[in-house]
């Protein structure tokens, strides 16, 4: 994971003063979203579910995983499975701009540990380095779980400041073109300017690492206008 590249990124918002960060609102049409219902709240395998769509979005899409019972749901949350390896859960979605989002319920307990959300995601699996895309990641820093925006392309990885956020805040990544907005509870916290944008993928949806824990709900997919 390299440190940020500044000539890939550069920063529009002045970030010194939370106060004077902006608040976003919304002007998109929805695509898909998860409310993750479920028969008693509970399922042991995500692959094949279409999304409730709570919030509005497309008939017909269905999450697909790469490894089996890597992705569960209790209590109606998305939360990690009895398979504790690295693994993905994608939506078919091929819009390019986009913002995706999610309520944290849980999150990972170990330094290190990171689960990631990936819009204009190229392929759903393979080789990390035939995967791009642009990334919200939510990991644990020194004890400290936080968020932050990468832009992965050819198995080169940019890594841009990261935020502080806990159980109970709602996370998101916004893509317009070349600007890469990362949003907790609808501000913009970070916007990055991309002078070389990936092209729009075929799919939108989480990578989890190796044993991490997490809880996601009220998830979104949402076609910025």
């Amino acid at each position: 994971m390299s440190t940020p590249n500044w000539n890939a990124f550069e920063s529009s918002v002045a970030l010194d003063n939370p106060a004077s960060r902006p608040l976003v609102p919304p002007r998109a049409t929805p695509l898909a979203s998860d409310l993750f219902t479920a028969t008693d709240g509970a399922a042991t395998d995500i692959n094949g579910r279409e999304p409730d769509n709570g919030f509005g979005g497309a008939s017909g899409l269905a999450w697909a995983r790469n490894v089996a019972a890597s992705y569960a749901i209790a209590n109606n949350t998305l939360v990690r499975g009895t398979d504790l390896t690295s693994a993905r859960a994608t939506l078919p979605i091929a819009n390019g701009d986009v913002e995706a989002g999610y309520l944290i319920t849980a999150v990972p307990q170990s330094d290190g540990h990171s689960l990631f959300l990936d819009v204009r995601l190229n392929v759903a699996a393979g080789s990390s380095s035939t995967r791009n895309a642009y990334r919200l990641q939510l990991t644990r820093i020194n004890g400290s779980v936080r968020v932050q925006l990468q832009r992965r392309a050819g198995g080169g990885v940019t890594v841009t400041a990261s935020y502080p956020v806990k159980i109970g805040d709602r996370v998101a990544i916004r893509v317009v073109g070349g600007t890469v907005l990362l949003l907790i509870n609808n501000y913009d916290m970070e916007t990055f300017i991309d002078s070389t944008p990936l092209s729009a993928g075929a799919h939108v949806g989480f990578e989890s690492g190796a044993n991490a824990v997490f809880g996601v709900d009220e998830f979104y997919v949402e076609q910025i206008l």
